[in-house]
């Protein structure tokens, strides 16, 4: 079948017209007549495109994905194009089929989605890495203006010439992925017994290892009542209530390791202890061990006698019928919370062989210890499941203990844009006006941060929960707050005090408004700035002034930042995220004051 050509010499005419400069061009020369023009030319071919693209999706197994914006791309210096992208059916990929039209003519190709990846290195590298696997068995379809014109052109054909070998790319993927989920499966099923969340701060770690621990003591209670509950806040509250219960009823343990906490604190250790205005030293059971004599059946309030008895019970049993004996006993939960900052070869001393999974009692490769204090046999139960946290950012990570790596199953906790998941259906703010996306603020942040340095040192959507959660009598106020005590204090213990980065972060930094002149009206700038910047000629200035004499060992060559949030421009958090439009904004506004001012001289 033939497909219906629409595009006529005048279409190709306005590509080369409105299609030679970028839209960032005719913004900075402030043509706003061309601009509106250039914009309304595009969107008429666009729609011409997206026949041509319906007419495919009718014909063939591709589909333009919901998220796929047929219309205009701008590739910098080169001209502007329209585009439409492709995925396979219902699979959603970062590798599309496109057809792109410029002035020249059109494409037809397998590639990346560019807008998709655009700050996204590690998924824009996976993709790359798969399309340099298949270059060779795939050529580029390349039409110009007057094939097309002259209806030699069948964009249907040519998408079923690639559709093939795009099938097979696809699969590939999919493979790919699939494997690391099996994987994930298989080191699931091996390791959940014990478990680390880690992650940035602030996203929810503790928050979600309390959670954690509700499913694996309360299995039942959680999935027949509390997984029911609609409501965010009244769920929370359910595990909350639930998690206080079973810590009462000692199936639950939470505690926190620290650069003093040992092996007495969590195993067994010899403590002082005064009777009768004695002083006499015995031995006493760390946390740890008093979970797992309660997963076994020992009460701590349990006589040597009948502790030793039961534990004989138990041990005496074959290792079959240990295993059958846990299947049926109830589930024991510890957290330990900033895990990574306590000497883990101290605190689990022998254990730490004991707490995997196949030499937990009954298992097919139990194993048990001799205590060095107590002398008794023991071994770890395997209704006791371990749950830690961790901060990515801490640097005390890159020491942790090789022996715990391996014995744990890492689950990472990244931070989480979409606040509709906390129940937050309108995650901005408003001030003068000036409405504010915290959602779209966090993840430009966020992006720039794992930019210039990585991505365990993001921030984390648990800064902004209450913000957005609460009926505020004034959120900005509120949101100043947050910038000033908390996201700009992490960003220098991240960025070790190097605040140009820190500006870069923020869209502080001059080459972000895109000035020539930006000294001579930094002042007036600083109301959209969260960090400003004193330059050599204020300083010398200002040490006059503060230090009362010219003091030569200060190096005044160097630039000053400091921060600053007072009276700060609603402005200042939109730009964050709406780069062009909002400097656009910002420098119109002080244009307009600077010529007020020579109006009124």
């Amino acid at each position: 079948m033939s497909i219906k050509q629409n595009f006529t010499k005048e279409d190709f005419e306005k590509l080369k017209t409105y299609g030679k400069v970028s839209f960032k061009e005719i913004e900075e020369k402030e043509d706003s007549d061309f601009l509106n023009k250039t914009k309304k030319v595009f969107q008429q071919l666009s729609k011409k495109l997206k026949e041509i693209g319906i007419q495919i999706s009718n014909e063939t197994n591709l589909v333009i994905p919901q998220n796929g914006r047929v219309g205009w791309q701008n590739s910098g210096t080169f001209y502007n194009f329209i585009w439409v992208p492709f995925n396979l059916g219902n699979i959603e990929s970062n590798i599309i089929i496109y057809i792109a039209i410029d002035h020249t003519g059109a494409e037809v190709n397998i590639g990346k989605w560019d807008s998709k990846l655009k700050n996204k290195k590690i998924e824009r590298n996976k993709v790359e890495k798969i399309l340099n696997q298949f270059h060779n068995r795939y050529n580029s379809i390349e039409h110009t203006s007057e094939d097309i014109l002259n209806n030699k052109v069948n964009f249907v054909e040519d998408a079923k010439k690639l559709i093939p070998i795009y099938e097979e790319i696809i699969n590939h993927e999919k493979g790919i992925n699939k494997q690391n989920k099996e994987i994930n499966n298989q080191t699931s099923d091996k390791t959940n017994i014990n478990q680390i969340l880690y992650g940035p701060p602030g996203t929810g770690k503790t928050y979600n290892s309390i959670e954690e621990a509700v499913k694996i003591a309360s299995p039942k209670k959680f999935k027949d009542e509390i997984s029911k509950i609609v409501d965010h806040e009244k769920k929370r509250e359910a595990i909350k209530d639930e998690f206080d219960d079973l810590k009462k009823k000692a199936r639950v343990v939470f505690i926190t390791f620290h650069q003093s906490y040992g092996y007495e604190e969590f195993i067994e250790g010899i403590k002082p202890v005064y009777k009768s205005e004695d002083l006499k030293y015995e031995i006493k059971d760390g946390v740890f061990k008093k979970l797992c004599l309660k997963a076994l059946g020992i009460n701590e309030d349990d006589n040597q006698e009948k502790r030793q008895k039961k534990l004989d019970s138990i041990f005496k049993k074959s290792r079959t019928e240990r295993k059958k004996h846990f299947e049926s006993e109830e589930k024991y939960v510890i957290i330990v919370d900033e895990i990574n900052r306590g000497n883990i070869s101290k605190i689990f001393g022998e254990l730490i062989t004991l707490i995997e999974k196949d030499k937990r009692l009954g298992e097919d490769e139990e194993l048990t210890t001799t205590l060095p204090y107590s002398t008794e046999e023991f071994g770890v139960p395997p209704n006791v499941y371990i749950i830690g946290t961790m901060n990515s950012a801490d640097r005390s990570i890159a020491l942790m203990d090789t022996a715990l790596r391996r014995r744990f199953r890492f689950i990472e906790k990244m931070p989480e844009t979409d606040y509709t998941k906390f129940e937050i259906s309108d995650p901005t703010i408003t001030k003068d006006g000036v409405e504010i996306d915290v959602s779209q603020l966090l993840k430009r942040m966020n992006d720039r941060i794992e930019f210039l340095y990585d991505r365990d040192h993001t921030i984390g959507h648990s800064y902004f929960l209450n913000l957005l959660k609460k009926d505020r009598k004034d959120q900005y106020a509120e949101l100043c707050n947050i910038f000033q005590n908390e996201i700009i204090p992490l960003l220098q213990e991240y960025f070790y005090d190097d605040w140009e980065k820190i500006q870069i972060v923020l869209g502080d930094a001059e080459e972000q408004f895109g000035l020539t002149d930006f000294k001579s009206k930094k002042d007036k700038l600083d109301k959209y700035r969260f960090v400003r910047t004193i330059y050599p000629e204020e300083k010398k200035t200002l040490e006059e002034e503060i230090l009362g004499f010219n003091y030569e060992r200060i190096d005044n060559d160097k630039k000053l930042f400091e921060p600053n949030l007072l009276n700060i421009h609603p402005l200042a958090f939109r730009k964050i995220y709406e780069d062009e439009n909002v400097y656009k904004e910002i420098k119109s506004k002080i244009n307009n004051n600077t010529n007020d001012e020579q109006k009124h001289k």
